[in-house]
């Protein structure tokens, strides 16, 4: 698809989060990679316009960029920004809620007032036009339309989110280590309210064998004023919060397979863990959003499984796979009855369409956000909410109400399975050598680990996470009934 440029009048282009090809005048929205397409350490075609916090956030990840490039924008004040000697543009920018120093851009000129949100979470304490006069004022509307689905209408807010993996960390966590899927810019206000609720520091590993873009995140994050406090880069330091990324290293380097484990990505998890240190299997937190939107069963599996996962028990909105991982639903976008709100915040403009970077904006049907409670009663989704018993036994993740002795023991016998399976298929590479023939292929076994002989008469089949996850994710084990099952039905078939 060819790239899209904005027009301005008299032959005047500006691009939004597109670098790429030829504009008067560029907008960048804020820092996640999607956003920045084109640029790179030597890019020089013309003036940039973003906020000071995302200036300095892209200065780490690009650090050849000019600052004469640039041109700062402060939040909620109106800049003119001449671009020849007939045609000027007025420029607003709006708090986004989405990652660090993120802004809508609310551009005004003679084809009067266009308002480009980039990536945006609605907050009705933040988005109104008493704090942004510029919002009731808008012809044009270029939406974030990642979540804008009927059946995504999540009502957690980011404050909820982190309350809920406070209260996980509560509930099973005491006694065990911690391992936090961090690696997002947009994440921050995690990071604050475990070091509110725990006065513990997470310690980042910047000495592992990190993806570029969680090396750029994590050491952005030990750097700032606002988080270093609750973080650690020290070996040395004790305690029980580990960061944690989802992102493979790429196979660039003979170090991947040996830094891997210590790298603690959810891929790995310290498959040794359990087994040499005779430790209590980690909680493993992963904030997500894309694993809640789905419309039917086949989809949630799909979702589940995209990274290799098996999916054991699911909570609505703190899921707990095979791997031991809570899922709990944390979104920077803004769900679809966030959307139809903050379309009534900028009063109704007749045009309104779905943007993404560098492609020409698609036009929404106005009625698709005229009525979300219309629209919600269609919905497969859920809304999750908080809720606790009185007496504190029992906790409720969505709308599924557990006990919490029961979830207790469903981790213990994750955490035996978990030992048992690995011990049986997996041993670090210094403590065994077997022919190559042995050996399991790399979507089966854990990095840097061989195959061992062992005396169970059950064949070991050497597969993929994904592969297993497939076979045994088709049903929901909401019971220890039915995790009994599981386990029967895993025993013969491994």
């Amino acid at each position: 698809m060819p790239k899209f440029r904005y027009e301005a009048g008299e032959g005047v282009f500006y691009k939004v989060d597109d670098f790429s090809g030829d504009a008067d005048i560029f907008f960048l929205t804020h820092i996640h990679n999607d956003h920045l397409g084109g640029l790179h350490d030597s890019w020089c075609r013309g003036r940039i316009c973003c906020s000071k916090q995302t200036l300095s956030l892209l200065k780490t990840k690009f650090k050849g960029l000019s600052s004469s490039n640039f041109e700062i924008v402060e939040m909620n004040r109106s800049h003119i920004i001449r671009i020849n000697s007939k045609v000027a543009l007025s420029i607003v920018a709006i708090n986004a809620n989405h990652t660090p120093g993120s802004v809508m851009f609310h551009v005004s000129g003679g084809f009067g007032n266009r308002l480009h949100s980039g990536d945006f979470r609605y907050d009705p304490k933040i988005h109104t036009t008493e704090n942004f006069p510029c919002l009731g004022r808008v012809d044009e509307l270029y939406l974030d339309t990642t979540l804008f689905h009927p059946s995504w209408s999540f009502s957690l807010t980011k404050e909820q989110s982190c309350e809920i993996i406070v209260n996980i960390i509560r509930d099973f966590g005491l006694d065990r280590e911690i391992h936090l899927v961090l690696d997002y810019f947009g994440q921050e206000s995690i990071i604050k309210a475990i070091y509110k609720a725990f006065e513990e520091k997470i310690f980042l590993n910047l000495d592992a064998n990190l993806n570029a873009q969680t090396r750029h995140v994590w050491t952005a994050w030990s750097r700032s004023s606002h988080l270093k406090h609750a973080l650690t880069t020290s070996k040395d330091c004790s305690t029980r919060f580990h960061a944690c990324s989802t992102r493979r290293p790429r196979p660039n380097s003979n170090q991947v397979t040996s830094n891997e484990e210590e790298n603690c990505t959810v891929y790995m998890v310290k498959k040794t863990f359990c087994m040499q240190q005779n430790q209590k299997f980690p909680i493993i937190i992963r904030p997500s959003t894309l694993a809640f939107c789905r419309t039917d069963c086949e989809q949630e599996n799909d979702e589940f499984l995209k990274n290799g996962h098996i999916v054991r028990v699911c909570f609505e909105d703190g899921r707990l796979d095979h791997n031991g991982i809570f899922r709990v639903f944390y979104s920077m976008h803004a769900t679809h009855s966030e959307l139809c709100s903050f379309y009534d915040v900028t009063g109704k403009p007749a045009q309104v369409y779905q943007a993404m970077p560098g492609q020409a904006p698609e036009r929404i049907a106005n009625e698709k956000l005229e009525d979300s409670l219309e629209m919600s009663k269609y919905s497969h989704g859920f809304n999750p909410r908080l809720r606790t018993s009185s007496d504190g036994t029992n906790f409720l993740y969505g709308v599924i109400d557990f006990d919490k002795e029961s979830v207790k023991k469903m981790l213990q016998r994750t955490e035996n399975l978990y030992r048992d399976w690995f011990a049986r298929t997996f041993v670090p590479s210094e403590l065994t050598s077997v022919a190559k023939d042995q050996a399991p292929s790399k979507k089966g076994a854990a990095a840097g680990a061989k195959a061992i002989p062992h005396d169970d008469p059950r064949p070991v089949r050497f597969i993929s996470l994904k592969e297993a996850g497939r076979q045994y994710a088709r049903l929901k084990y909401h019971d220890l009934t039915e995790l009994d099952q599981f386990e029967k039905e895993n025993a013969v078939n491994r």
